[in-house]
């Protein structure tokens, strides 16, 4: 049936955002119904921005952060919540040297596509040579794509997802990884009541569970790789590909590295309670 629906033109298309930029929010500052493009840009850092209510709605109603063939980029300490499509999305290119650290993505909405509450739409991931690290963000009440990797045929997409927090996240969970040649490293995290860790698996996983692991990841990268914490959570079993660590070997100079964590990320029973009084 038919329906007529209003949202605001504004959230279909972000504000472009050229090279060499920072753009930082201040006491609480962002964008209200509208996002960012960056487009053939390089050498932008985004900090400290709210970017919320980009028609939340309309599954096609804007995306928060659109890059499309960008060169090292930073989002850090931004704050994501009631967007309409991605919270951050890669497009067709190639997409290198981007670092997503210390944000929150507030997956809490009236408009679910799953009616329960939650976000659907997290993390996609399209471009042809992606090279992506998440390291310390915080993500809870979303439903899937958290990410989602597909792109073009014989696209090769490097992922490494490092000591982030996964709360409350449900229906078809997190990673979904349709590109048969892409990698996705995935170490230090935190999954507390995730329903399935791993939907889908077509390409190629390395989430270290045991000592074993570590070791492994110490011939490739000349590390020992952070063990993964799994509380009431699905979808963990061992998904160890050796393919993952032999195409990240080239780049283990360049690759994000562990912090300290902070006690909200290692107190799990304090989780739940940090999440509430402490990320409204």
């Amino acid at each position: 049936v038919p329906t007529r629906v209003k949202y605001s033109q504004a959230g279909r298309c972000g504000i472009d955002v050229g090279s060499n930029k920072i753009i930082v929010g201040e006491n609480g500052g962002g964008l209200i119904g509208k996002g960012l493009k960056l487009r053939n840009s390089h050498d932008v850092e985004i900090r400290n921005l709210n970017i919320t209510d980009i028609n939340p709605h309309v599954i096609w109603g804007g995306d928060a952060i659109d890059l499309i063939n960008v060169e090292n980029v930073l989002l850090d300490g931004n704050r994501i919540k009631n967007i309409g499509r991605q919270m951050v999305v890669t497009h067709f290119g190639n997409n290198t040297g981007v670092l997503m650290t210390n944000n929150i993505f507030d997956g809490n909405t009236p408009n679910s596509a799953c009616c329960d509450g939650s976000h659907y739409w997290l993390w996609l991931f399209l471009g042809e040579y992606d090279r992506i690290a998440l390291r310390n963000n915080v993500i809870f009440n979303t439903s899937g794509r958290g990410p989602h990797l597909v792109a073009c045929k014989d696209s090769k997409i490097l992922l490494h997802m490092l000591q982030n927090t996964f709360y409350d996240v449900k229906n078809t969970g997190l990673i979904d990884l349709d590109d048969t040649r892409s990698s996705v490293l995935v170490e230090g995290n935190v999954f507390v009541n995730v329903k399935e860790i791993v939907h889908a698996n077509k390409g190629n996983i390395f989430m270290p569970q045991n000592r074993a692991d570590q070791l492994q990841c110490e011939s490739y990268l000349g590390r020992r790789c952070l063990l993964n914490t799994v509380v009431n959570s699905g979808g963990a079993k061992p998904v160890n590909s050796l393919t993952v660590l032999q195409d990240f070997k080239p780049y283990k100079d360049d690759l994000a590295k562990p912090i300290v964590m902070k006690a909200h990320m290692t107190k799990l029973i304090n989780l739940p309670s940090y999440v509430k009084q402490n990320i409204k």
